[in-house]
């Protein structure tokens, strides 16, 4: 199984958790110029603000904000980005690259929150990047320090380093896209194992017991994935499949398990509506085309 490192929100409600943000922090790797000029036909950035904020040390910061519109023919799945800062004495401050996949918010809008219902205007299935539409999100706005005159930058320059289109077709750094490859399998793997939970819990005479088992069960490494290995662990590759890290989701799992039973009270059918929903919700991710890098 594979996942990247994340910076997520989850909010528990009358379904699974719900990923309400996944950005992820990575070094830009090299975009040819044939892809970079690709990339500036189909996203611009927009509204590019400079913000003071506050900071736990109390010296406060900047906060770089931005739009991005789609000037393609085809829905934006996902996007990656870099911002760069200028400040007065000529010196500049490069934030990591991110990288933002708008699908299985989509998906989880979908299927999980009840104010959406057949016929809701678009709007209300945000955020997908439509053809001639902006997108703004929380999660992209990026943090700098003051200069050493306690000032803000003077210029903020936002760059749409890598974009995935809903064919599939993928534009910009490899290592961006890589990225997202990893975070949509690593999704996949995990609802693939939150309905192998629920499956086991809803088979119990009593299941609110057997979910509390599952969770015991689950932090002491006691369940095993297919290969004997204890069950949420996962390693992180690069865009070559090489090893770079070792990961312990045992906590998500059980989040995601936990959050997936709030308000059932142990009523089976309650349960199963939730196993169904998620079986539905996964079959979506899977049925996506594979993305595919079309300028090298």
């Amino acid at each position: 199984m594979l996942i990247t490192k994340e910076l997520w929100r989850a909010v528990a409600f009358a379904g699974p958790l719900l990923t309400v943000c996944a950005t992820a922090y990575t070094q830009t790797g090299s975009i040819s110029d044939a892809a970079r000029a690709a990339i500036d036909q189909v996203a611009v950035v927009q509204q590019v603000s400079l913000e003071p904020v506050a900071t736990g040390s109390g010296s406060g910061g900047a906060s770089v904000n931005f739009q991005v519109k789609n000037l393609s023919r085809k829905t934006i799945y996902a996007i990656g980005y870099s911002v760069t800062v200028k400040y007065a004495d000529g010196s500049t401050q490069a934030a990591k690259a991110h990288t933002l996949d708008l699908l299985p918010v989509y998906f989880e809008r979908i299927y999980f929150e009840k104010s959406l219902t057949p016929g809701a205007p678009r709007s209300a299935l945000a955020p997908l990047l439509r053809p001639g539409e902006t997108f703004a999100d929380a999660g992209m706005a990026t943090s700098f320090p003051l200069d050493r005159s306690q000032s803000l930058p003077v210029l903020a320059q936002p760059t749409i380093d890598m974009v995935i289109f809903e064919d599939g077709a993928a534009l910009g750094d490899p290592k961006s896209i890589q990225r997202i490859r990893n975070s949509r399998q690593s999704k996949i793997d995990q609802i693939t194992t939150l309905v192998e939970d629920l499956e086991d819990v809803v088979k119990a005479d009593n299941p609110q017991q057997a979910s509390a088992a599952r969770v015991e069960d689950s932090l002491a490494g006691r369940l095993k994935d297919k290969n004997g290995n204890p069950a949420g662990f996962t390693i992180i590759t690069d865009s070559e499949g090489k090893l770079i890290d070792r990961v312990d989701w045992r906590q998500a799992r059980v989040a995601l398990l936990t959050g997936a039973l709030v308000n059932t009270n142990g009523d089976k059918n309650r349960i199963n509506v939730r196993i169904a929903k998620n079986e539905q919700y996964l079959q979506m991710l899977k049925a996506q085309p594979v993305i595919t890098e079309v300028v090298q």
